[in-house]
Protein backbone atom coordinates (compact mmCIF):
# COMPACT_ATOMS: atom_id res chain seq x y z
CA UNK A 1 0.00 0.00 0.00
CA UNK A 2 1.31 3.60 -1.25
CA UNK A 3 2.28 5.43 2.08
CA UNK A 4 2.38 9.22 3.28
CA UNK A 5 6.41 10.72 3.65
CA UNK A 6 6.51 13.64 5.90
CA UNK A 7 10.00 14.90 6.61
CA UNK A 8 10.35 17.93 9.28
CA UNK A 9 13.53 20.14 9.44
CA UNK A 10 15.87 17.80 8.15
CA UNK A 11 19.15 17.96 8.65
CA UNK A 12 22.50 15.66 7.72
CA UNK A 13 25.69 17.14 7.52
CA UNK A 14 28.99 14.66 6.61
CA UNK A 15 31.75 14.83 8.44
CA UNK A 16 33.85 16.70 5.84
CA UNK A 17 31.19 19.01 4.56
CA UNK A 18 32.00 22.24 4.55
CA UNK A 19 28.12 22.88 4.76
CA UNK A 20 25.32 20.45 5.59
CA UNK A 21 23.92 18.43 2.86
CA UNK A 22 20.83 19.17 4.04
CA UNK A 23 19.26 21.90 5.95
CA UNK A 24 16.04 22.42 7.20
CA UNK A 25 14.15 20.99 4.90
CA UNK A 26 10.36 20.29 5.46
CA UNK A 27 7.79 18.73 3.37
CA UNK A 28 4.41 15.98 3.13
CA UNK A 29 3.95 14.04 -0.12
CA UNK A 30 0.72 12.21 -0.15
CA UNK A 31 0.09 8.35 -0.60
CA UNK A 32 -0.03 7.27 -4.08
CA UNK A 33 1.48 10.25 -5.21
CA UNK A 34 4.95 10.89 -7.84
CA UNK A 35 7.07 13.67 -6.80
CA UNK A 36 9.83 14.89 -9.05
CA UNK A 37 12.77 16.08 -6.75
CA UNK A 38 15.59 18.59 -8.93
CA UNK A 39 18.45 20.70 -8.48
CA UNK A 40 22.04 20.67 -9.65
CA UNK A 41 24.81 18.24 -9.38
CA UNK A 42 25.42 18.61 -5.34
CA UNK A 43 22.24 20.19 -4.37
CA UNK A 44 21.59 16.89 -1.86
CA UNK A 45 19.14 15.21 -4.21
CA UNK A 46 20.88 11.56 -3.31
CA UNK A 47 21.71 12.47 0.01
CA UNK A 48 17.49 12.68 0.95
CA UNK A 49 16.58 9.69 -1.23
CA UNK A 50 19.14 8.09 1.00
CA UNK A 51 17.58 9.89 4.19
CA UNK A 52 13.94 8.54 3.31
CA UNK A 53 15.06 5.19 2.44
CA UNK A 54 17.24 4.68 6.27
CA UNK A 55 20.18 4.18 4.34
CA UNK A 56 22.61 6.98 6.00
CA UNK A 57 26.06 5.09 7.51
CA UNK A 58 26.20 4.90 11.35
CA UNK A 59 28.18 7.99 11.87
CA UNK A 60 26.08 10.22 9.34
CA UNK A 61 22.88 9.20 11.36
CA UNK A 62 24.18 10.44 14.07
CA UNK A 63 24.87 14.05 12.40
CA UNK A 64 21.40 14.09 11.07
CA UNK A 65 18.41 15.92 13.05
CA UNK A 66 15.21 16.50 12.61
CA UNK A 67 12.24 13.86 11.23
CA UNK A 68 11.09 11.59 8.77
CA UNK A 69 7.96 9.90 9.21
CA UNK A 70 6.84 6.99 6.60
CA UNK A 71 3.67 5.66 7.64
CA UNK A 72 4.18 6.28 11.29
CA UNK A 73 7.97 4.77 11.05
CA UNK A 74 11.44 6.43 10.67
CA UNK A 75 13.32 4.42 8.25
CA UNK A 76 16.18 4.79 9.86
CA UNK A 77 15.29 3.09 12.81
CA UNK A 78 13.83 -0.12 11.32
CA UNK A 79 15.25 -3.93 11.25
CA UNK A 80 16.90 -4.10 7.73
CA UNK A 81 13.65 -6.95 6.72
CA UNK A 82 10.98 -4.29 7.67
CA UNK A 83 12.75 -1.39 6.53
CA UNK A 84 13.33 -3.02 2.97
CA UNK A 85 9.43 -4.03 2.65
CA UNK A 86 9.04 -0.27 3.28
CA UNK A 87 10.98 1.46 1.38
CA UNK A 88 12.86 0.82 -2.62
CA UNK A 89 15.72 2.47 -3.63
CA UNK A 90 16.78 2.82 -7.32
CA UNK A 91 20.07 4.28 -6.99
CA UNK A 92 21.82 6.23 -9.82
CA UNK A 93 24.62 3.60 -10.37
CA UNK A 94 23.46 -0.04 -10.68
CA UNK A 95 26.65 -1.82 -9.64
CA UNK A 96 26.32 -0.82 -5.90
CA UNK A 97 23.50 -2.33 -5.68
CA UNK A 98 23.82 -5.99 -7.38
CA UNK A 99 25.27 -8.67 -5.13
CA UNK A 100 24.04 -11.61 -7.23
CA UNK A 101 25.64 -13.74 -10.22
CA UNK A 102 22.31 -13.97 -12.47
CA UNK A 103 19.22 -11.99 -13.00
CA UNK A 104 17.12 -14.64 -11.42
CA UNK A 105 19.04 -14.70 -8.40
CA UNK A 106 19.13 -10.94 -7.85
CA UNK A 107 15.57 -10.12 -7.81
CA UNK A 108 15.45 -13.06 -5.60
CA UNK A 109 17.98 -12.27 -3.62
CA UNK A 110 15.57 -9.57 -1.17
CA UNK A 111 12.25 -12.03 -1.47
CA UNK A 112 14.62 -14.72 0.21
CA UNK A 113 15.76 -12.48 2.93
CA UNK A 114 12.17 -11.59 3.51
CA UNK A 115 11.48 -15.32 4.23
CA UNK A 116 8.88 -15.15 1.08
CA UNK A 117 7.79 -19.00 -0.03
CA UNK A 118 9.45 -20.31 -2.96
CA UNK A 119 6.35 -21.19 -4.85
CA UNK A 120 5.69 -16.88 -4.51
CA UNK A 121 9.24 -16.00 -5.14
CA UNK A 122 9.02 -17.55 -8.24
CA UNK A 123 5.59 -16.04 -8.95
CA UNK A 124 7.27 -12.41 -8.41
CA UNK A 125 10.53 -12.85 -10.10
CA UNK A 126 8.60 -13.77 -13.51
CA UNK A 127 6.28 -10.62 -13.06
CA UNK A 128 9.20 -8.02 -12.15
CA UNK A 129 11.14 -9.47 -14.80
CA UNK A 130 8.27 -8.91 -17.38
CA UNK A 131 7.75 -5.68 -16.11
CA UNK A 132 10.95 -4.23 -16.98
CA UNK A 133 10.76 -5.82 -20.16
CA UNK A 134 13.97 -8.66 -18.65
CA UNK A 135 11.77 -11.88 -18.64
CA UNK A 136 14.01 -13.24 -21.67
CA UNK A 137 17.21 -12.75 -19.76
CA UNK A 138 16.10 -14.57 -16.24
CA UNK A 139 19.01 -16.51 -16.86
CA UNK A 140 21.62 -14.41 -18.33
CA UNK A 141 25.13 -13.38 -15.70
CA UNK A 142 24.32 -10.19 -14.49
CA UNK A 143 28.29 -9.38 -15.89
CA UNK A 144 26.65 -10.17 -19.11
CA UNK A 145 24.21 -7.05 -19.17
CA UNK A 146 24.96 -4.04 -20.63
CA UNK A 147 24.89 -0.67 -17.92
CA UNK A 148 20.53 0.29 -18.86
CA UNK A 149 19.83 -3.62 -18.95
CA UNK A 150 21.70 -3.48 -14.97
CA UNK A 151 19.54 -0.61 -14.00
CA UNK A 152 16.20 -2.25 -15.02
CA UNK A 153 17.34 -5.23 -13.20
CA UNK A 154 17.57 -3.15 -9.78
CA UNK A 155 13.92 -2.05 -10.46
CA UNK A 156 13.21 -5.27 -11.20
CA UNK A 157 14.49 -6.43 -7.72
CA UNK A 158 12.91 -3.13 -5.79
CA UNK A 159 9.62 -4.09 -7.25
CA UNK A 160 9.52 -7.53 -6.96
CA UNK A 161 9.76 -6.79 -2.74
CA UNK A 162 6.17 -4.45 -2.77
CA UNK A 163 7.73 -1.75 -1.28
CA UNK A 164 4.86 1.11 0.10
CA UNK A 165 7.63 3.80 -1.13
CA UNK A 166 9.79 3.65 -4.50
CA UNK A 167 13.14 6.12 -4.57
CA UNK A 168 14.23 6.27 -8.22
CA UNK A 169 17.48 8.57 -8.12
CA UNK A 170 18.63 9.20 -11.49
CA UNK A 171 16.78 6.27 -13.14
CA UNK A 172 16.97 6.99 -16.71
CA UNK A 173 20.71 8.02 -16.81
CA UNK A 174 21.87 5.24 -18.27
CA UNK A 175 18.81 4.33 -20.73
CA UNK A 176 18.89 4.30 -24.31
CA UNK A 177 15.37 6.09 -25.57
CA UNK A 178 14.08 2.60 -26.16
CA UNK A 179 14.78 1.02 -22.90
CA UNK A 180 14.06 4.58 -21.15
CA UNK A 181 10.31 4.52 -22.36
CA UNK A 182 10.25 0.59 -21.13
CA UNK A 183 11.75 1.67 -17.62
CA UNK A 184 8.78 4.40 -17.56
CA UNK A 185 6.04 2.03 -19.43
CA UNK A 186 7.04 0.03 -16.31
CA UNK A 187 6.11 2.77 -13.88
CA UNK A 188 3.03 3.29 -15.73
CA UNK A 189 2.01 -0.45 -15.72
CA UNK A 190 2.62 -0.87 -11.73
CA UNK A 191 -1.29 -1.68 -10.50
CA UNK A 192 -3.29 0.45 -8.99
CA UNK A 193 -2.72 1.18 -5.36
CA UNK A 194 1.23 1.02 -6.13
CA UNK A 195 3.83 2.72 -4.13
CA UNK A 196 4.42 6.03 -3.20
CA UNK A 197 7.49 7.59 -5.90
CA UNK A 198 9.81 9.97 -5.42
CA UNK A 199 12.25 10.45 -8.35
CA UNK A 200 15.66 12.75 -8.59
CA UNK A 201 16.03 13.28 -11.99
CA UNK A 202 17.88 15.40 -14.62
CA UNK A 203 16.36 14.15 -17.43
CA UNK A 204 12.84 15.89 -16.62
CA UNK A 205 10.90 16.00 -19.86
CA UNK A 206 9.50 12.34 -18.98
CA UNK A 207 8.57 12.94 -15.79
CA UNK A 208 6.34 16.02 -16.44
CA UNK A 209 3.86 14.85 -17.09
CA UNK A 210 3.58 12.40 -14.65
CA UNK A 211 4.68 13.95 -11.26
CA UNK A 212 2.02 15.18 -8.83
CA UNK A 213 4.09 17.89 -7.42
CA UNK A 214 7.82 19.66 -7.91
CA UNK A 215 10.45 19.37 -5.39
CA UNK A 216 13.73 22.18 -5.71
CA UNK A 217 16.48 21.46 -3.59
CA UNK A 218 19.46 24.33 -3.74
CA UNK A 219 22.51 23.60 -1.78
CA UNK A 220 20.71 21.47 0.89
CA UNK A 221 17.72 23.55 1.03
CA UNK A 222 14.30 22.95 0.16
CA UNK A 223 13.64 26.33 -2.40
CA UNK A 224 10.36 25.52 -3.72
CA UNK A 225 7.65 23.09 -3.38
CA UNK A 226 5.10 23.19 -6.40
CA UNK A 227 1.32 21.17 -6.81
CA UNK A 228 0.83 19.79 -10.61
CA UNK A 229 -1.33 22.54 -11.33
CA UNK A 230 1.24 24.97 -11.07
CA UNK A 231 2.39 24.94 -14.08
CA UNK A 232 4.02 28.66 -14.47
CA UNK A 233 5.81 28.07 -11.89
CA UNK A 234 7.08 24.63 -12.59
CA UNK A 235 8.40 25.87 -15.96
CA UNK A 236 10.64 28.43 -14.35
CA UNK A 237 12.04 26.17 -12.14
CA UNK A 238 12.67 23.58 -14.75
CA UNK A 239 13.92 26.27 -16.99
CA UNK A 240 17.27 27.71 -14.54
CA UNK A 241 18.08 24.08 -14.59
CA UNK A 242 18.82 24.13 -18.69
CA UNK A 243 22.04 24.85 -20.41
CA UNK A 244 22.03 28.41 -21.30
CA UNK A 245 24.09 28.08 -24.04
CA UNK A 246 22.40 24.45 -25.18
CA UNK A 247 21.89 25.98 -28.48
CA UNK A 248 25.80 26.89 -29.41
CA UNK A 249 27.58 24.08 -31.24
CA UNK A 250 31.16 23.63 -30.28
CA UNK A 251 33.91 24.94 -32.51
CA UNK A 252 34.18 22.63 -35.76
CA UNK A 253 37.32 21.72 -36.53
CA UNK A 254 39.04 19.62 -40.23
CA UNK A 255 40.26 15.91 -39.49
CA UNK A 256 43.96 15.68 -38.90
CA UNK A 257 46.38 12.88 -38.73
CA UNK A 258 44.97 9.14 -37.88
CA UNK A 259 45.70 8.26 -34.26
CA UNK A 260 43.67 4.99 -34.30
CA UNK A 261 42.79 2.30 -36.87
CA UNK A 262 40.50 -0.53 -36.19
CA UNK A 263 39.97 -3.31 -38.45
CA UNK A 264 37.52 -6.01 -38.61
CA UNK A 265 37.72 -6.18 -34.84
CA UNK A 266 35.78 -8.88 -33.34
CA UNK A 267 35.29 -9.96 -29.39
CA UNK A 268 32.95 -11.67 -27.32
CA UNK A 269 32.98 -12.83 -23.60
CA UNK A 270 31.64 -15.90 -23.91
CA UNK A 271 32.48 -18.02 -26.90
CA UNK A 272 29.06 -19.68 -26.31
CA UNK A 273 27.32 -16.39 -27.01
CA UNK A 274 27.26 -14.07 -30.32
CA UNK A 275 30.09 -11.64 -30.60
CA UNK A 276 29.87 -8.42 -28.11
CA UNK A 277 31.27 -6.85 -31.42
CA UNK A 278 31.56 -7.94 -34.59
CA UNK A 279 33.74 -7.13 -37.97
CA UNK A 280 34.08 -3.53 -36.43
CA UNK A 281 36.19 -1.05 -38.57
CA UNK A 282 36.58 2.77 -37.98
CA UNK A 283 39.55 5.35 -38.00
CA UNK A 284 39.38 7.99 -35.80
CA UNK A 285 41.55 11.08 -36.95
CA UNK A 286 43.17 14.18 -34.84
CA UNK A 287 40.45 17.22 -34.26
CA UNK A 288 37.43 14.69 -34.40
CA UNK A 289 34.76 14.39 -31.72
CA UNK A 290 33.20 11.16 -32.29
CA UNK A 291 30.20 10.19 -30.34
CA UNK A 292 28.75 6.29 -30.52
CA UNK A 293 25.56 5.83 -30.29
CA UNK A 294 23.88 2.28 -29.74
CA UNK A 295 20.82 0.58 -27.54
CA UNK A 296 21.70 -0.68 -24.54
CA UNK A 297 23.81 -3.90 -25.13
CA UNK A 298 25.11 -2.53 -28.22
CA UNK A 299 28.35 -2.83 -27.63
CA UNK A 300 29.77 1.01 -26.73
CA UNK A 301 31.21 0.16 -23.58
CA UNK A 302 33.07 -2.88 -24.61
CA UNK A 303 34.19 -0.95 -27.55
CA UNK A 304 35.80 1.98 -25.34
CA UNK A 305 37.24 -1.07 -23.07
CA UNK A 306 39.10 -2.86 -26.05
CA UNK A 307 40.36 0.70 -27.04
CA UNK A 308 41.64 1.50 -23.46
CA UNK A 309 43.46 -1.76 -23.87
CA UNK A 310 41.10 -3.62 -21.03
CA UNK A 311 40.22 -6.30 -23.38
CA UNK A 312 41.72 -8.40 -26.27
CA UNK A 313 40.11 -8.54 -29.43
CA UNK A 314 39.49 -12.52 -30.57
CA UNK A 315 40.27 -11.31 -33.94
CA UNK A 316 41.15 -7.86 -36.43
CA UNK A 317 43.46 -5.69 -35.40
CA UNK A 318 43.38 -2.48 -32.99
CA UNK A 319 46.42 0.31 -34.19
CA UNK A 320 47.63 3.38 -32.31
CA UNK A 321 49.71 5.58 -34.87
CA UNK A 322 52.63 7.52 -33.25
CA UNK A 323 52.97 8.04 -29.19
CA UNK A 324 49.15 8.13 -29.16
CA UNK A 325 47.97 7.33 -25.21
CA UNK A 326 44.83 6.92 -24.14
CA UNK A 327 42.49 7.80 -21.16
CA UNK A 328 38.96 6.48 -19.66
CA UNK A 329 36.13 7.41 -17.62
CA UNK A 330 33.69 4.65 -17.21
CA UNK A 331 30.18 5.06 -16.61
CA UNK A 332 30.55 4.28 -13.36
CA UNK A 333 33.08 6.91 -11.92
CA UNK A 334 33.34 4.92 -8.36
CA UNK A 335 35.45 2.16 -10.44
CA UNK A 336 38.42 4.87 -10.75
CA UNK A 337 38.14 6.73 -7.28
CA UNK A 338 40.31 6.04 -4.33
CA UNK A 339 42.44 8.79 -2.93
CA UNK A 340 41.71 10.29 -0.19
CA UNK A 341 41.28 13.55 -1.69
CA UNK A 342 39.67 15.01 -4.83
CA UNK A 343 43.52 16.83 -5.46
CA UNK A 344 45.01 13.65 -4.60
CA UNK A 345 42.72 12.37 -7.87
CA UNK A 346 44.20 14.98 -9.75
CA UNK A 347 47.48 14.96 -9.26
CA UNK A 348 47.78 10.72 -9.44
CA UNK A 349 48.32 10.58 -13.00
CA UNK A 350 50.93 13.56 -13.39
CA UNK A 351 52.81 12.59 -10.61
CA UNK A 352 53.30 9.05 -11.49
CA UNK A 353 54.29 10.09 -14.79
CA UNK A 354 57.39 11.87 -13.46
CA UNK A 355 55.94 15.59 -13.53
CA UNK A 356 57.65 17.58 -11.44
CA UNK A 357 56.07 19.17 -8.59
CA UNK A 358 55.42 22.66 -10.39
CA UNK A 359 53.92 20.60 -13.19
CA UNK A 360 51.99 18.78 -11.04
CA UNK A 361 50.45 22.19 -9.57
CA UNK A 362 49.88 23.79 -12.53
CA UNK A 363 47.37 20.62 -14.26
CA UNK A 364 45.40 20.25 -10.68
CA UNK A 365 44.95 24.12 -10.75
CA UNK A 366 44.04 23.80 -14.64
CA UNK A 367 41.93 20.50 -14.21
CA UNK A 368 40.38 21.94 -11.19
CA UNK A 369 38.95 24.97 -12.86
CA UNK A 370 37.82 24.07 -15.98
CA UNK A 371 35.69 21.58 -14.45
CA UNK A 372 34.49 23.62 -11.45
CA UNK A 373 36.46 21.58 -8.67
CA UNK A 374 38.45 23.91 -7.30
CA UNK A 375 36.16 24.51 -3.87
CA UNK A 376 35.87 20.57 -3.57
CA UNK A 377 39.96 19.87 -3.88
CA UNK A 378 40.14 18.84 -0.22
CA UNK A 379 37.23 16.55 0.14
CA UNK A 380 36.92 12.98 0.10
CA UNK A 381 35.67 12.34 -3.78
CA UNK A 382 33.69 9.50 -2.09
CA UNK A 383 31.36 11.81 -0.07
CA UNK A 384 30.39 14.31 -3.42
CA UNK A 385 27.63 13.65 -5.65
CA UNK A 386 27.17 11.53 -8.48
CA UNK A 387 27.60 14.25 -10.79
CA UNK A 388 30.48 15.53 -8.90
CA UNK A 389 32.11 12.16 -8.52
CA UNK A 390 31.90 12.24 -12.58
CA UNK A 391 33.70 15.48 -12.70
CA UNK A 392 36.33 14.81 -10.62
CA UNK A 393 37.08 11.15 -12.59
CA UNK A 394 37.01 13.15 -16.04
CA UNK A 395 39.49 15.86 -14.56
CA UNK A 396 41.75 13.23 -12.95
CA UNK A 397 41.73 11.65 -16.57
CA UNK A 398 42.23 14.76 -18.04
CA UNK A 399 45.55 15.74 -16.01
CA UNK A 400 47.16 12.29 -17.82
CA UNK A 401 47.04 15.03 -20.95
CA UNK A 402 46.45 11.82 -23.48
CA UNK A 403 46.09 12.61 -26.50
CA UNK A 404 42.67 10.13 -27.17
CA UNK A 405 40.04 10.51 -24.65
CA UNK A 406 37.55 7.93 -23.90
CA UNK A 407 34.25 8.86 -21.94
CA UNK A 408 31.20 6.55 -21.47
CA UNK A 409 28.28 8.34 -20.79
CA UNK A 410 30.00 11.57 -19.50
CA UNK A 411 26.90 13.37 -18.79
CA UNK A 412 25.57 10.85 -16.56
CA UNK A 413 24.52 12.36 -13.19
CA UNK A 414 25.45 16.48 -14.48
CA UNK A 415 22.40 18.87 -13.98
CA UNK A 416 22.17 20.82 -17.60
CA UNK A 417 24.23 23.71 -16.46
CA UNK A 418 27.40 20.92 -15.70
CA UNK A 419 26.86 19.18 -18.42
CA UNK A 420 27.01 22.15 -20.52
CA UNK A 421 30.57 22.97 -18.68
CA UNK A 422 31.72 20.12 -18.88
CA UNK A 423 31.26 18.62 -22.69
CA UNK A 424 32.33 22.21 -23.67
CA UNK A 425 35.63 22.03 -21.71
CA UNK A 426 36.16 18.88 -23.20
CA UNK A 427 35.39 19.07 -27.46
CA UNK A 428 37.20 23.27 -27.22
CA UNK A 429 40.16 21.19 -26.19
CA UNK A 430 40.16 18.86 -29.13
CA UNK A 431 39.36 21.97 -30.93
CA UNK A 432 42.23 24.19 -30.02
CA UNK A 433 44.48 21.06 -30.50
CA UNK A 434 44.30 19.37 -27.36
CA UNK A 435 45.20 17.23 -25.22
CA UNK A 436 42.58 15.76 -26.11
CA UNK A 437 43.16 15.55 -29.92
CA UNK A 438 40.63 13.05 -29.96
CA UNK A 439 37.31 12.78 -28.08
CA UNK A 440 35.34 9.29 -28.21
CA UNK A 441 32.26 9.40 -25.44
CA UNK A 442 29.40 6.98 -25.67
CA UNK A 443 25.96 8.70 -25.42
CA UNK A 444 22.36 8.00 -25.22
CA UNK A 445 21.66 11.47 -25.24
CA UNK A 446 20.81 12.79 -28.71
CA UNK A 447 21.04 16.32 -27.97
CA UNK A 448 24.54 15.60 -26.56
CA UNK A 449 25.88 14.08 -29.47
CA UNK A 450 24.10 16.70 -31.73
CA UNK A 451 25.84 19.65 -30.15
CA UNK A 452 28.99 17.95 -28.63
CA UNK A 453 29.95 15.51 -32.00
CA UNK A 454 31.29 16.50 -34.97
CA UNK A 455 30.78 12.42 -36.10
CA UNK A 456 28.35 10.11 -34.93
CA UNK A 457 29.16 6.31 -35.01
CA UNK A 458 25.86 4.16 -34.54
CA UNK A 459 26.44 0.40 -33.04
CA UNK A 460 24.20 -2.43 -33.46
CA UNK A 461 24.60 -5.54 -31.80
CA UNK A 462 27.81 -5.41 -32.45
CA UNK A 463 28.09 -3.98 -35.57
CA UNK A 464 28.72 -0.40 -37.16
CA UNK A 465 25.10 0.62 -39.10
CA UNK A 466 25.94 4.18 -39.82
CA UNK A 467 29.39 6.54 -39.63
CA UNK A 468 28.54 9.65 -40.66
CA UNK A 469 27.92 13.47 -39.58
CA UNK A 470 25.43 13.40 -36.51
CA UNK A 471 22.18 14.38 -38.32
CA UNK A 472 22.22 11.09 -40.82
CA UNK A 473 23.75 9.05 -38.29
CA UNK A 474 21.33 9.98 -35.07
CA UNK A 475 18.67 9.53 -38.22
CA UNK A 476 19.97 5.86 -38.97
CA UNK A 477 19.72 5.15 -34.93
CA UNK A 478 16.20 6.17 -34.01
CA UNK A 479 15.15 3.96 -37.71
CA UNK A 480 17.17 1.36 -35.78
CA UNK A 481 15.14 1.88 -32.79
CA UNK A 482 12.04 1.48 -34.35
CA UNK A 483 12.64 -1.55 -35.81
CA UNK A 484 13.55 -2.86 -31.89
CA UNK A 485 10.09 -1.62 -30.84
CA UNK A 486 8.45 -3.47 -33.74
CA UNK A 487 10.22 -6.54 -33.08
CA UNK A 488 9.58 -6.74 -29.60
CA UNK A 489 6.07 -6.18 -30.49
CA UNK A 490 5.44 -8.33 -32.81
CA UNK A 491 3.34 -8.95 -35.81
Amino acid sequence: MPATIECRRLRCSFPTGDAPALNDVTFSLPPGSVTLLIGQSGAGKSTLLHALAGLLADNVQSLRQGEIDIASHDPQRLPAARRAALVGLVQQSPDTQICTTTVESEVAFGLENLAIESSEIDRRIDEALRLVGLQELRQRYVTQLSGGQRQRLVLAAVLAMRPDILLLDEPLSQLDPGAAAQFLAAIDNLPEGGPTIVVAEHRTVAWRERADQLLVLKEGRLTANLPRDDYAAWDAELWQLRAQDSSVRSKQTAPGASLVEVDRLTFTFDRRRSAVLNDVSFRAHAGERIALLGANGSGKSTLLAILAGLHEPQSGTLKFLGAAAVGLVRQNPDTQLFCRTVRDELAFAPRHAGCSRDEIGERVRDAAERFELTRLLARSPLLLSQGERLRVAVAATFTMRASILLLDEPTTGQDPRHEAQLMHTLTDAVATGGPPQTLIFSTHDLQVARLYSDRVIVLDEGRIIADSAPEPAIEAFEACLRGMVARERGP
